[in-house]
């Protein structure tokens, strides 16, 4: 019995540490399973000889009906809740403690090496797996102490299957792998984008429909990102035409880096970044003033590849292995690193400064922006979505600005969420907060003086964040009176789109070695970035204004304001799709608020 345990162990841990997915990695798949069930009726067998026929027959039942019937979270407490009732029946002494303890954990084992063989039809769970590697860790491990206290020779037994496993590990470890890392910037465009430059697969960057089967979700949203959309825009092919005629023919592979890398190995395909765009990644480095990913090709990715390195979705025998070995699978492509600010900012590190905060740990760019599955990842582009032609990326992009999506993060909340009346679970998201404060008293035929105070309360990044050569934001306030006559309104868009001088705006400019504005997003010639006004995260802005109130102006007065916000400015839209685009412009922040006359 022992050996059966002994050997249904050490493949269970071959399952989860072998480095390739070949032949041998298959065979030990199908065998392990069958070495578990033998090693489950030896240890029942074993049982029988101590206790009561009923007994025994009602522990592996509650295991195995537990594992195949009882969904994933309810069945471990199932089974235990089983073990600790029948517990006073078994428990004859002390010296049966031990031994009815490991019998309970080997059907816990039990329990979850079932689930995780109904998982394999309803599309894996790594929360079984996890729970069936831990379990069983569990009892090899008491399995171990037992031994040393009652039996000390079967010990010797052990070592042998023990080095096999830590040279296996260790073989997993030193492994090799395709490993090569990516520049990400936007100056220096005449470096090579790969190093090494290794013969990777054409397809290795674009994997997409090999994950859709166990990943509809994720892939569906993925797809309609703005990471997935932006290579579709007229503007970015002429941006990189641009870049070909004035740095040269290889330049633009440096906007493909983080754009669409796939075009990096030679692939052609339109869309933009795609699954192993991202998954691929074990790391960031910062050499040469840039920023390079660290990127690793998975020993058992040739599932996803034919012969010549296309991609191929995983058949059944594939697939199986996925769904059976899940955390092998996360662990080959969800790197620590994809959670990171410094994952996020190798690419956006020109857009959006890293925050700064002393005390408690700022929120991360992935809590915000990557809510469970769901990989749109939205921000406040409504340019792209609408010049990519995208109308269910522009509705989705424009439900999140508008706050109709709540966002939930861990740990502490900002103070502004509205929560719904029932519980306490928020219902929508606040980004901007507008209010108003007096600093004289209104009356007629005299000057009023009050004060908007605009907080960042839902971003902990600079509001507006972005490129400052594109995007800009200002302040849209009006004050009327009863009858609707205009007494004071701020300066917006004059002719052409452009900003009146005069109006409250914030935002900044990217300047070039002369120190004047980039034109033509000419990314590649900016040395200097200014900052005019932004809002930090969390932190506000005053912004005092004085109206004239004439003498026979009718009260209360109703003063409106709220944040305008582009992604695109007029010089840019004019030269990338002519003087008649229309820009997309999104509000942010409500100011609704009545003073009375006196």
């Amino acid at each position: 019995m022992l050996l059966l345990i002994l050997v249904a162990a050490v493949s269970g841990a071959l399952v989860s540490i072998l480095p390739t997915w070949e032949v041998a990695y298959f065979a030990n798949l199908a065998l392990h399973p069958l070495l578990g069930l033998a090693a489950a009726v030896w240890v029942a067998v074993y049982m029988r000889r101590h206790l009561p026929g009923w007994m025994v027959a009602l522990c592996t039942l509650a295991a195995a009906a537990g594992g195949a019937l009882i969904p994933p979270p309810y069945a471990l407490p199932t089974v235990a809740v089983v073990h600790l009732v029948l517990a006073p029946f078994l428990l004859r002494g002390p010296a049966w403690v031990a031994g009815v303890l490991l019998y309970g954990a080997w059907q816990v084992c039990l329990a979850s090496g079932m689930g995780q063989l109904m998982e394999l039809q309803r599309g894996g769970s790594a929360d079984v797996a996890s729970a069936h590697l831990t379990a069983s860790v569990a009892a090899c491990v008491g399995l171990v102490a037992l031994m040393a206290l009652v039996h000390r020779r079967s010990l010797l037994r052990i070592a042998p299957a023990a080095l096999l496993v830590v040279a296996v590990g260790a073989g997993h470890a030193l492994w090799p792998s395709a490993e090569w890392s990516v520049r990400l910037d936007s100056i220096d465009l005449t470096s090579p984008r790969i190093a090494p430059d290794a013969a990777l697969p054409p397809d290795a960057f674009s994997l997409q429909a090999s994950c859709e089967d166990c990943h509809a979700d994720a892939v569906h949203s993925a797809a309609l990102s703005a990471h997935a959309i932006s290579t579709r825009t007229p503007h970015y092919g002429k941006v990189q035409a641009l870049v070909a005629e004035e740095v040269g023919p290889d330049a633009p592979a440096a906007c493909d880096a983080c754009h669409a890398p796939q075009a990096l190995l030679g692939n052609d395909d339109e869309d933009g970044l795609m699954c192993t765009g991202c998954h691929l990644a074990r790391g960031t480095a910062e050499r040469d003033g840039a920023t390079w990913l660290e990127v690793s090709l998975p020993a058992h990715v040739s599932l996803f590849f034919d012969a010549q390195g296309r991609e191929h979705p995983p058949g059944g025998r594939g697939a199986a292995a996925i769904r059976l070995s899940p955390l092998r699978h996360a662990a080959a492509f969800s790197a620590p690193v994809l959670s990171e600010d410094t994952f996020c900012l190798s690419c956006h590190r020109d857009q959006i400064a890293p925050s700064v905060t002393a005390g408690l740990q700022p929120i991360r760019c992935a809590e915000c922006h990557l809510q469970g599955d769901d990989h749109f990842m939205p921000g406040a582009n409504a340019a792209l979505t609408r010049h990519a032609d995208a109308p269910d990326s522009a509705a989705r992009l424009l439900s999140w600005i508008s706050g109709e999506e709540a966002v939930r993060v861990r740990g502490w909340e900002y103070l502004w969420i509205v929560r719904d009346e029932e519980d306490e679970v928020p219902t929508s998201t606040v980004w901007l907060t507008l209010f108003h404060e007096d600093l004289t008293t209104a009356r007629r035929g005299e000057s009023y003086d009050f004060r908007v105070q605009s907080s960042n309360v839902g971003a902990p990044h600079d509001f507006p964040s972005g490129d400052y050569s594109l995007s800009e934001a200002w302040l849209d306030l009006t004050v009327t009176d009863a009858r609707g006559t205009v007494l004071f309104a701020t300066p917006g868009p004059g002719p052409g789109g452009v900003l009146e001088p005069g109006a409250v705006r914030l935002g900044g400019a990217l300047l070039d070695a002369s120190g004047q504005p980039i034109e033509r997003y000419r990314v590649w010639t900016v040395t200097e970035k200014r900052t005019d006004g932004v809002i930090p995260g969390g932190r506000h802005r005053n912004d005092d204004f004085s109206v004239e109130i004439p003498p026979d102006a009718e009260g209360p007065l109703s003063i409106r304001g709220t944040w305008r916000y582009r992604k695109m400015s007029p010089d840019f839209a004019q030269w990338a799709y002519g003087p008649s685009e229309e820009i997309p412009v999104i509000a942010l922040g409500r100011l609704s608020h009545e003073v009375k006359l006196r």
